[in-house]
This record gives C-alpha cells, sequence and structure tokens, in this order.
C-alpha cells in the first residue's frame, strides 16, 4: 500500500474512534447526592436542598431565603430538586465586578453575565417596628444564636435577649422579619444572554476534566486556609440522571488545581478565557 493509501486509512480510523468516543456514555465517579424522593415536602426554593444538613443552619437557611430572588431573577430552575431530563452542569461566578451563569449541556453552553443591578431585594428598616429591628440587627449578626461560641458579656446579653424573647431561636422568625423588610431593589437587575454550540467530544472533554478532578467527592465549600482580598467566588452545580452535586471555593492561589482547571475548561468554551483567568 501507498504512503497516500496509508494516510487516507489512517484518517478514516482516526475519525472513526473519535466518533466512536464521542458517543460512548459518561461514566459518572460515585458521590454527589440522591435527588429529593417527595418534592411536595420540601421549598423548592431551597437551591442545593440535598446538602442542607451538611452545611450548617446558616447556609441553609441563606439558600432557602434567597434562593428564589437568584432563579427568578437569572430565570433559572433548580437543579438540586430532579433531574432534568439530560445531563447539566451550571458554574456560577462573581467576583467585585462581574457575575457569569455557564450553564452547559451536550450540545450547548448558555451564558448570562450581569449587566446591572443585583438579584436581590434591599432592606427597608421602616418596614419593622421597634422590637422587629432590634431583632433584626441581633440575628443578621448572630444568626443561628444557638450555634454561636460566645463568652463574657456578649454571651450574657444574647442569653437574656433569648429567655426574654425565644422566638429568637427560630429560624422561621427571622425569616419573616427578612420577608417584611424586602422592598424591590431601585436599580432593575437585568443580564444578557449568549448562547454557543458545542460539539459532543467536547462536552465530553470538559465532563472528564472534571470528573477526573475529584469533584464528586469535593465538600460543598472548600475554604482557604489564606483569605485573599479581590477574589472570586464560583459553585459548580452538576444535574445528572442519578445524582446532584454542587461544589464551591473562592480564590485559593495552588488548592484543587484540577477543579479549578476544569472550571476553565469550560469558561474557554464559553470564549471568555480573556476575560476570565481563574
Amino acid at each position: 500500500m501507498d504512503p497516500k493509501s496509508l494516510h487516507i486509512w489512517a484518517v478514516i480510523l482516526s475519525c472513526t474512534l473519535f466518533m466512536s468516543c464521542s458517543h460512548q456514555p459518561i461514566i459518572y465517579p460515585d458521590g454527589g447526592y440522591d435527588y429529593p424522593k417527595n418534592i411536595n415536602n420540601i421549598d423548592s426554593n431551597n437551591i442545593g436542598f440535598p446538602i442542607s444538613h451538611l452545611i450548617g443552619t446558616k447556609d441553609s437557611f441563606m439558600f432557602a431565603c434567597f434562593g428564589r430572588f437568584w432563579m427568578q431573577a437569572y430565570s433559572e430552575p433548580n437543579l438540586s430538586l430532579k433531574p432534568m431530563g439530560e445531563d447539566v452542569f451550571r458554574l456560577h461566578y462573581e467576583d467585585r465586578r462581574d457575575e457569569f451563569i455557564f450553564k452547559m449541556t451536550s450540545d450547548e453552553i448558555v451564558v448570562k453575565e450581569r449587566v446591572k443591578g443585583r438579584p436581590y431585594p434591599e432592606y427597608d428598616s421602616t418596614k419593622l417596628d421597634d422590637i422587629e429591628r432590634r431583632h433584626y440587627v441581633v440575628l443578621n449578626s448572630n444568626f443561628p444564636l444557638q450555634d454561636k461560641k460566645n463568652s463574657g458579656k456578649r454571651k450574657k446579653m444574647l442569653d437574656s435577649l433569648v429567655m426574654l424573647y425565644p422566638q429568637l431561636l427560630d429560624p422561621s422568625y427571622y425569616r419573616s422579619l427578612l420577608e417584611k423588610s424586602f422592598i424591590k431593589s431601585k436599580e432593575a437587575f437585568t443580564f444578557s444572554t449568549r448562547k454557543i454550540k458545542i460539539s459532543k467530544s467536547k462536552f465530553h472533554h470538559i465532563v472528564n476534566l472534571i470528573n477526573s478532578s475529584g469533584y464528586w467527592k469535593l465538600p460543598y465549600r472548600n475554604e482557604c486556609e489564606t483569605a485573599v482580598a479581590d477574589g472570586y467566588g464560583l459553585t459548580l452545580e452538576a444535574n445528572t440522571s442519578r445524582r446532584y452535586n454542587m461544589a464551591g471555593m473562592g480564590y485559593c492561589p495552588g488548592v484543587r488545581k484540577e477543579f479549578i482547571n476544569a472550571c476553565q475548561e469550560l469558561i474557554n468554551a464559553s470564549q471568555l478565557s480573556s476575560k476570565i483567568k481563574l
């Protein structure tokens, strides 16, 4: 067989292997969280529901209280409740100036970028009476009171308040104060949307990077040993036919490199590598 024929057959074989690999089903590692068995019994606004019992009262409360505003503002579904019908990966990136959502499926990435405003309401103290305002100030700094490791005068003060107002220990009371004091933000929230088509092979490549990064075994929050000012925060969610997962971290140089590289590859495929460098 002449060299030209050999080259043609090599190209055909490579293409065949490439197409075969890109159509292979993705095998996900162990890890992640089961979907709830009955979503009628839970708060559908609570983003990240399956991990609520693992992340502490405060984080769980914030998910439940503020999750709906974020989802409604960006027209995003709650990925933690049930399978979406196809594998979905959603990366949320935010720094001091910008906020992006990258939602990847097998053939496209939808990029949403905040243009102006914030997705959350503002606080108006005039909506509360005098006692409620005092309670709000206490809870805003100390919630949940039962988890605080206070001592000395501060502990005595908080213990005295709880004796007088036991409702301070009830998360639903704090939520009622927030709900009562919320007002619509003065600046309307807007975002832009772009759609980027990707190949099945690119999708498989990025998912394989995610799977091999240890993502499915990562804790929900990955803390830095040393806080870095003016950094970023990112959270990656996965919704597959079997499991949900969520893991996030801030700017931690040299930490979780494989996970960060996988997230960067998703950003690169979204044509934003020049703007966002993790």
